[in-house]
């Protein structure tokens, strides 16, 4: 359990982490969708949901129940948020909405790339990476993966 908990913080970022994605599911279930169901939801009627110890980051469910596997999600950044250096157990594809973002591998400058709205994205599970929403106008993104969602920071030197 300890190795676990070293993987991805502090006991405090654990218990953030699981309170999170409780409360994303709790919001996926209200926001089932069913095949045989047409539904339309405006901006305006987005439900967001902060991640505790985020730095601000907010998650809208779109379909599919996160915590659980397979998903769509809209997740806003403030302006200037950069996270820490992490990995995600599956891969994912994001598609920038608003803003300018960098998702960008540490040590290959060819990752060095800033995605105005349109871009999209492939990070393969496993590999480490930074997200950052650059300055000025904060940043909406569209995230899909095939799996439950993770967080897992990377320690300083691995």
């Amino acid at each position: 359990m300890n190795s676990y908990i070293n993987r991805i913080g502090s006991i405090g970022e654990v218990l953030g982490l699981t309170v999170f994605v409780l409360c994303l599911s709790i919001v996926a279930f209200n926001y089932a969708h069913s095949e045989d169901k047409t539904t339309y939801t405006p901006t305006t009627e987005l439900v967001w949901v902060e991640i505790p110890d985020s730095g601000g980051l907010e998650v809208s469910p779109v379909s599919g129940d996160s915590s659980k596997g397979e998903y769509i999600s809209l997740l806003r950044f403030p302006a200037g948020l950069k996270t820490p250096v992490h990995t995600h157990t599956a891969s994912y594809i994001g598609i920038v909405v608003t803003g300018n973002m960098k998702h960008n591998v540490p040590g290959k400058s060819e990752t060095e790339k800033q995605l105005p709205p349109g871009s999209h994205y492939y990070i393969g599970g496993g590999v480490p990476h930074i997200s950052e929403c650059m300055a000025g106008v904060e940043c909406v993104l569209m995230v899909t993966q095939k799996d439950k969602v993770d967080f897992i920071v990377v320690e300083e030197g691995k």
